[in-house]
């Protein structure tokens, strides 16, 4: 009896100590979805770099509809699949190494599938016959305005505006080797 007693005394101690956690499912929904949104993101990155077209698909729509067009001509076009993707950039980087850096992403908003998602990065191209060519070798900041859809349990991209962020492209300084 005397343990009832002195638990029951310290049950609202106890209760008001210990915060209880009033996450909703859907909060804790949003916060995977913005860890996979993320590591899609990361993937479609990593697949580019290392110009895996066939894992493109893993991370892009076959309907996607891309447009880099304010990056300049030679640096960025519009395409409206995923094939139109793969061979415009096996023609485009054909000898070239390129690097996204995807540092930062602002989500905006998830909801049932779908998402909208701001995305800085840097991307770097270079071509190592022409390294002091700002055609050829170049870096440039750029922001994505971005629509991603879960499609067979996986985030891919649908629909992305890319902008650069700069007045122009960046020409990365490469100093005389001594």
């Amino acid at each position: 009896m005397h343990l009832l007693t002195t638990t029951l005394l310290l049950l609202p101690l106890l209760t008001t100590a210990i915060p209880l956690t009033t996450t909703s499912t859907t909060d804790a929904q949003k916060a995977i979805w913005d860890t996979q949104l993320a590591q899609a993101e990361y993937g479609l990155a990593h697949a580019l770099d290392t110009k895996n077209w066939t894992a493109l698909s893993n991370y892009m729509t076959t309907d996607i509809y891309y447009d880099s067009s304010a990056l300049g001509a030679g640096k960025g076009g519009v395409y409206t699949s995923l094939q139109a993707i793969i061979d415009g950039l096996k023609v485009a980087w054909k000898d070239k190494l390129v690097a996204h850096n995807v540092p930062n992403s602002l989500v905006d908003a998830v909801d049932r599938g779908k998402a909208h998602v701001y995305s800085y990065l840097i991307f770097s191209q270079w071509d190592p016959k022409a390294l002091e060519d700002p055609e050829k070798t170049y870096r440039i900041y750029e922001q994505c305005d971005d629509q991603w859809v879960l499609e067979d349990g996986k985030w891919k991209l649908k629909h992305s505006i890319v902008t650069n962020l700069g007045p122009k492209v960046e020409v990365p300084y490469f100093g005389k080797a001594e």
